[in-house]
């Protein structure tokens, strides 16, 4: 008797490889064979076995599945969704790996949904080229002729088949030892990563009860803080770079009214992961386990120490889903979007700022958050013609295919210098300070040869997209009536940290003092 059962149980177990064992290979291919290739190609061997386990491991469930009922036309419907879901995985993979250099993770789907529609088409034309068409070909002919060949050789194949199963069983040990988070990178699980995605939430539905020391005496009248966007401050001539990329911003360094951070990183290489690391108290909570829209803004600080808050914004208000940077702007008291609603815009470049931050009527307190478009790609569209100050004859010395890339990214660095320079001339008659900051960096080929954009995983790329300009600009006012504050920034200048301290580094400087008691989500009637 136990011995029948054993027989059955083993024959039901190894109906994967005995009903359909060129089906699973295809899956299976579909599912990891890229990643086993590409993490091997990286040098990480130990990682492309453990890929290759999590994919073998998720096949063979999901092929014990499809042979479960009876049934030839339900077999054949769930086996051509898998298929498609399959070749869609493949085509996912061949942007990471080749345009990204590297895997498919959770934050790109946050990048993917906080895109607006002109992002996209940016995005296609990035990402998008002959070489991933090519190698699209020689995968479809790769995997159908692997296809062919398991069909044809299936009797010995079929000898296998306990090996087959061992190897299942040591993927489910592994997995279950390392308790994995990679789960997410595979197959049709991409999709679903998509849809169950963490949306934003209004931040107006929650309310913090705070206690407040502010010290009057440091308070300045007005606070701007400007936000840039993939600046690398290794393209800046304020750090050192050869091109002369900063050239204003370099007369205000020389009037001692600019000081330059010069060891500041970025919480994170995208615009999601360190909006609200900057925004809000979320990076000064070591242990960080609520929700990042369940932290104190900075916004609720500064507007209940008496400010009246403004959000200028040269980027889209909405993505596919909210954009994160639009719940922000929601709290303050003015918001405004050079962009329409959906992003449609063809060209608007960042001088539309200007006439938007001079409409906005003067507080006696005024914070105003400006947020640029910056050096976000395709570069060349980032800067109107007459800035167009380098060209590909400047760097000789590189690739002949990194240099209309480098010329185009400096001169929308060299265009951002002006920018700058000009929300720094609007506050200059007044007293003001004035914070600018990237959200990140780019990886611009720091990391290859090939590659240029946000940070991958890989090590030297993300040391690449954390690196930022840090800059702080006092008015002639400010200095005179806080001749203490400004000693301290200047000294703290050669300080190294990380821009999760931004909102209470900000708060220290203006004299405010906050604690916060409780913070909740309103019910409906306090709505």
């Amino acid at each position: 008797m136990l011995k029948v059962i054993i027989k059955n149980l083993l024959d039901y177990l190894l109906r994967p490889f005995s009903k359909d064992l060129s089906f699973f290979i295809y899956i299976f291919c579909l599912c990891s064979l890229l990643d086993i290739l590409a993490w091997g190609y990286y040098g990480d061997i130990v990682f492309a076995i453990y890929m290759g386990l999590h994919g073998f491991i998720l096949c063979y469930y999901t092929c014990l599945i499809t042979i479960w009922p009876k049934c030839e036309k339900y077999n054949r419907w769930i086996k051509g969704i898998l298929i498609a879901l399959g070749w869609i995985n493949v085509g996912i993979d061949l942007i990471c790996h080749l345009k990204l250099k590297t895997g498919f993770s959770y934050d790109m789907v946050g990048i993917v949904l906080a895109t607006n529609k002109q992002e996209i088409g940016e995005f296609i034309n990035t990402f998008f080229s002959f070489d991933i068409i090519l190698w699209l070909i020689i995968c479809v002919c790769v995997i159908l002729t692997i296809r062919k060949i398991t069909g044809h050789y299936y009797l010995t194949l079929y000898k296998f088949r306990y090996i087959f199963l061992l190897i299942v069983i040591a993927g489910c040990c592994v997995t279950f030892i390392n308790k994995s988070n990679n789960w997410g990178r595979l197959f049709f699980l991409k999709p679903l990563l998509f849809m169950s995605y963490d949306l934003p939430p209004s931040l107006g539905k929650y309310y913090s009860e705070l206690f407040l020391e502010i010290d009057r005496q440091k308070t300045p009248d007005n606070i701007c803080v400007i936000i840039g966007e993939s600046f690398s401050k290794g393209h800046s001539s304020l750090y050192g770079y050869e091109k002369e990329t900063n050239p204003k911003l370099h007369v205000l360094v020389r009037d001692s009214s600019l000081v330059v951070n010069k060891h500041v990183t970025s919480p994170g290489t995208h615009t999601i992961a360190s909006l609200p690391m900057f925004m809000s108290t979320l990076g000064l909570d070591d242990t960080q386990q609520k929700k990042w829209y369940e932290y104190t803004t900075l916004i609720e600080i500064l507007s209940k120490s008496g400010y009246k808050t403004h959000w200028v914004s040269n980027q889209s208000r909405k993505g596919v889903y909210d954009n994160v940077a639009s719940r922000y702007a929601e709290l303050c008291d003015t918001s405004i979007f050079i962009n329409s609603f959906n992003g449609m815009n063809v060209k608007t470049h960042d001088d539309m700022i200007l006439p938007a931050l001079s409409g906005i009527k003067k507080e006696k307190k005024g914070v105003y958050f400006i947020h640029l478009m910056g050096s976000h790609y395709e570069f060349n569209k980032r800067y109107p013609a007459n800035f167009s100050i380098f060209n590909q004859g400047d760097y000789t010395g590189y690739p002949k295919h990194q240099r209309y890339n480098l010329a185009t990214y400096d001169n929308s660095i060299r265009y951002n210098d002006s920018i700058v320079n000009e929300i720094i001339k609007y506050f200059e008659n007044e007293e003001s300070i004035v914070y600018y900051f990237s959200d990140h960096g780019l990886d611009v080929y720091n990391s290859s040869e090939d590659y240029i954009g946000h940070a991958t995983g890989r090590p030297e790329s993300v040391e690449a997209g954390i690196q930022i300009p840090f800059l702080i600009w006092m008015s002639k006012e400010y200095i005179n009536k806080h001749q203490n504050e400004y000693e301290r920034i200047r000294l703290r200048s050669d300080s190294t940290f990380n821009m999760r301290i931004f909102t209470r580094l900000l708060m220290e400087d203006v004299g405010i003092g906050c604690y916060t008691i409780n913070r909740q989500q309103l019910t409906n009637d306090e709505k």
